[in-house]
């Protein structure tokens, strides 16, 4: 069945592909296999079609961000990595509304991984946002929310290592912060 949308006159794709009805130029003798020869069976789109459209792209490019920062091989004193830590802080610095998305993202992540038991991650993100608050000082109102419930998952994990990396944290947090937003913004 052809779905057609008033307005967009593209060709219809071809029933079977084959290599010899691909261009000349699109066969060079060494190549990676040509996405116009993978057509899919199926009626459904693949799955990275629908991760890495546009329309779908909501939060990939701060959440792959924030990911990269994890080491990959985790242990009790494993530090973020320094070439994407850098990477992120310049990109929330050149853009501080950003600093909302990454902060949120970072709240999750945190509290998930206080839940799932992970002290490796929760003392990785921790750092994060210890290099957050260090750069981006005077633009903490977008995320200090964040910072805040993330310190109230870590906290009430009754560990007592993740509340010592807790307090590092906090004492970072009152450092750069005026109060000025605590008693207007009701959820701090």
């Amino acid at each position: 069945m052809q779905h057609t949308y008033p307005g967009l006159d593209l060709p219809p794709p071809p029933p079977e592909a084959s290599i010899e009805d691909s261009p000349a130029s699109c066969m060079p003798s060494l190549c990676l296999p040509c996405p116009r020869l993978q057509l899919s069976t199926s009626a459904h789109p693949p799955s990275d079609f629908i991760l890495f459209h546009p329309l779908f792209r909501r939060y990939v490019k701060h959440a792959s961000l924030v990911e990269r920062c994890y080491p990959l091989e985790r242990t009790e004193d494993s530090a973020p990595s320094s070439n994407e830590l850098s990477y992120l802080v310049y990109y929330v610095q050149s853009k501080p509304a950003k600093l909302t998305k990454v902060g949120a993202y970072l709240s999750k992540r945190i509290a998930k991984d206080v839940q799932r038991r992970r002290r490796p991650d929760v003392c990785v993100g921790l750092r994060i946002y210890d290099a957050l608050l260090d750069a981006c000082a005077r633009d903490l109102n977008f995320f200090a929310k964040d910072v805040l419930s993330s310190l109230d998952s870590v906290l009430a994990a009754d560990d007592l290592e993740l509340a010592k990396r807790a307090t590092h944290t906090f004492a970072l947090f009152c450092r750069s912060h005026s109060g000025s937003t605590l008693g207007i913004d009701k959820h701090l």
